[in-house]
């Protein structure tokens, strides 16, 4: 609700304002041809005679067209005594009804996005799945529609399931039976920033703070439970709410997991942020690789309820899931997160100072793939059209921003202030309520700052210059060479990629293979089994790399190679040749400074939050 100003009169308007309301019933139970009935009804709804009923074309925390209108079918309308109303369908995502002063419901069947090729490849985190006695994921924006210019009214979803079936989200929830849920939400946006996900119970939760943290789990092989998940992403919870203060501005958060047993039909796995939980899509594997990468997704996406949900623009607060107006700010809502991300694992003894630098560097490397003097608030306003094969750049170049903003605000500060303090100062400016306008945000950052950090963001952001990683990270005594060429051990042109099955490395292509590749005798398919003795096995296969630039040049190399793996000619093979050098493409070196000097030690440890600083 609205902050109240006038206390009468507006508390009359409210309560008029409230017995307006979309009324939502999803029927599980009657699901034909993989098709969900959806019944909207309007209390008292003032409708003009002409009105539209709008799909979201695109939906926030999304930078890609979803077209959710293309799933609906069997669309009708009906005034209050049950008669259809005339209407036409204006395109994918709109129909027009004719006489809607007497419009009363609206009836239609949704198919869901997971398994129809015929539809368009929706990211699965941001999608529908429909699967009888097993799986609802219900995306809300993707099974619920509105009506123009009325978003701004509550919302009551029924939801009619089976009772062995638990729906987890972060909803109000009104009422909870074996069969029906009552579901609320009290604006259109809210609702579409709360999925639902039916599946049988598997859920746990753990206070951190003072928010209670839920994990609710589908598996569709039935492999990993909620409580395994929970213990390995826990400490990265634990760590976040310590980088955020101790106090978070939600009391309930979910994570919704569904772990899928086939390839998805977007062709990618990940996870969807919403403000009061995250939907993850990932693969149905066990292991390590599992744990990691919801590790990894959690440290990114948990750090949203800052950005977007707490501190945000005029454009994402009053959302257009038509036509949407972009923000300039990337750099905060991904970027920033992304850096935050990162920097939570060092502070927090996640991962080590080393670590960290290497994801650093990683960073700058991947940044190469894109325009560096695109400036940063066009390819914000541009995501979605013309700039969308450089969006990926807010996790790379966007999370560099926020290092270096990190880095000139405590060297400005003498290590007094950072962008942790700054995003806790903008969370008291703004807030869930109240967000800032697109132009004002530098200007006020500015103002709670340094005037000189204006510049930054003039000369970076708004800007085309490269960044200065030098400068920024020799603060905190890091050295930083510009891009140039190194000397490594040649592996021969192969590809390789880590087996999660065998726990082995694999040569997966031989196409750019040069004279010591084959010399060598590397065949496509090889599993990596020795090098000069050593066995190469699922607990040492990330250091392979390290282990093969630590041979000397020039000295003998024996491998032993897994070939025809799974036939009646599976063989171990025995490569030999000598170590040689080749010159490869370098982005940057990045490395602790020899002899830094006590200021760049006295940021480094603030940076690192190895002093005093909490």
């Amino acid at each position: 609700m609205k902050q109240i100003v006038f206390f009468f009169s507006f508390s009359i308007l409210s309560l008029y304002a409230f017995s307006q309301s979309y009324s939502v019933t999803i029927n599980l139970m009657k699901v034909i041809d993989d098709r969900v009935p959806v019944t909207i009804e309007f209390d008292d709804l003032k409708i003009p005679n002409v009105i539209e009923f709008q799909m979201p074309k695109i939906v926030p925390g999304t930078y890609s067209i979803s077209d959710f209108g293309e799933v609906i079918s069997d669309f009708n309308a009906y005034d209050s005594v049950g008669n259809r109303l005339a209407f036409s369908r204006l395109d994918i995502n709109r129909w027009q009804i004719k006489n809607a002063s007497n419009l009363k419901k609206i009836e239609y069947s949704v198919n869901d996005t997971f398994d129809d090729k015929k539809y368009k490849q929706i990211f699965e985190p941001g999608g529908t799945n429909i699967a009888v006695g097993e799986n609802f994921l219900i995306n809300t924006f993707g099974f619920i529609g509105y009506l123009e210019n009325k978003k701004d009214f509550p919302f009551k979803v029924h939801v009619i399931h089976e009772s062995d079936l638990y729906g987890a989200t972060p909803m109000k929830r009104e009422k909870i039976s074996n069969n029906e849920d009552v579901f609320s939400a009290d604006t259109y946006f809210q609702l579409s920033d709360s999925p639902i996900m039916y599946a049988f119970p598997d859920t746990t939760s753990v206070m951190i703070g003072n928010t209670r943290v839920m994990v609710s789990v589908y598996s569709e092989k039935n492999k990993t439970k909620a409580q395994q998940i929970m213990r390995d992403v826990e400490p990265t919870l634990i760590a976040q709410g310590k980088y955020l203060g101790g106090r978070l501005p939600v009391d309930n958060y979910l994570i919704m997991i569904y772990l899928m047993s086939r390839w998805s039909n977007s062709g990618g796995y990940g996870a969807l942020e919403h403000s009061y939980s995250t939907v993850f899509v990932l693969p149905d594997i066990s292991g390590e690789f599992l744990s990691q990468s919801i590790v990894d997704i959690t440290s990114h996406e948990f750090f949203h309820i800052i950005t977007p949900l707490t501190i945000h623009s005029e454009e994402i607060e009053n959302y257009d899931f038509i036509n949407p107006r972009m923000s300039k700010h990337l750099w905060l809502y991904e970027g920033l997160t992304e850096y935050a991300a990162m920097h939570m694992q060092v502070m927090y003894n996640l991962i080590t100072p080393d670590d960290f630098l290497n994801v650093i560097a990683e960073k700058v490397e991947y940044s190469g793939d894109y325009t560096d003097n695109l400036p940063f608030t066009e390819l914000s306003k541009g995501a979605l059209d013309k700039y969308e094969n450089q969006y990926n750049n807010v996790y790379e170049k966007g999370a560099l921003i926020g290092m270096c903003l990190d880095l000139k605000l405590l060297n400005l500060s003498d290590g007094k202030k950072g962008v942790r303090e700054l995003m806790n100062e903008l969370s008291q400016l703004y807030g869930i309520d109240r967000s800032f306008k697109d132009e004002e945000l530098f200007d006020t950052i500015a103002q709670l700052t340094y005037p000189g950090i204006r510049e930054f963001f003039t000369r970076y952001v708004e800007g085309a210059e490269s960044l200065p990683l030098k400068e920024c990270l020799g603060y905190a005594g890091v050295d930083f060479s510009k891009p140039g060429e190194v000397t490594s051990n040649d592996l021969g042109g192969i590809s390789l990629d880590f087996d999660e099955k065998r726990g082995m490395v694999r040569v997966i292509e031989t196409d750019q293979l040069n004279s010591f590749g084959k010399k060598m005798g590397f065949h496509k398919m090889d599993l990596f089994y020795s090098l000069n003795g050593k066995k190469i096995t699922a607990k040492n296969a990330d250091e392979f790399y390290r282990l093969f630039n630590n041979l000397v040049p020039g000295k003998k190399i024996k491998i032993e190679v897994m070939r025809n793996e799974g036939s009646e000619n599976e063989k171990i093979v025995k490569l030999k040749g000598k170590v040689r050098t080749i010159n490869i493409a370098e982005f940057g070196n990045i490395s602790w400074s020899k002899k830094p000097s006590a200021r760049q030690l006295m940021i480094r440890k603030v940076w690192l939050n190895q002093s005093d600083r909490q």
